[in-house]
């Protein structure tokens, strides 16, 4: 295993046939960006809060590669990673609900799969307690 995050995708099936596609895994800054979008803005001296509009969106969108929805009259609904990320921001919103709550429900798959596939590989660093 390298230091660095190796640009992978996996694809899923989706239950109306379509497909979507996720980053196998996040470089640290996408985490850390994810991370910080969850999170609204803090006050010295007051406990942290999550923005609770963000926890859902924003995994699916730093993990979002590719997928095969479309428009109402079957025209493709453009999605990738060299789109803006406000524009990519904007159509995973205009997601039907359903298909959201699927989408969401595959990458919490994915994501446990991915940790559990990393507890299993040879030579994962461990922390040392010293």
């Amino acid at each position: 295993m390298g230091d660095l995050v190796k640009p992978e995708t996996v694809r899923y099936s989706l239950g109306h046939g379509g497909f979507i596609d996720f980053k196998k895994r996040l470089t640290h800054g996408e985490t850390e960006d994810m991370s910080a979008a969850m999170m609204l803005p803090v006050t010295v001296g007051e406990k942290p809060q999550m923005n609770t509009k963000e926890i859902r969106t924003m995994p699916v969108l730093m993990y979002l590669v590719g997928w095969s929805l479309t428009s109402d009259d079957g025209v493709p609904w453009p999605i990738n990673p060299q789109l803006p990320d406000a524009e990519r921001y904007c159509s995973i919103r205009a997601i039907d609900p359903d298909i959201f709550n699927e989408i969401f429900t595959l990458l919490q798959q994915h994501i446990s799969a991915m940790e559990q596939e990393k507890k299993l590989k040879p030579g994962v660093r461990q922390l040392i307690a010293i």
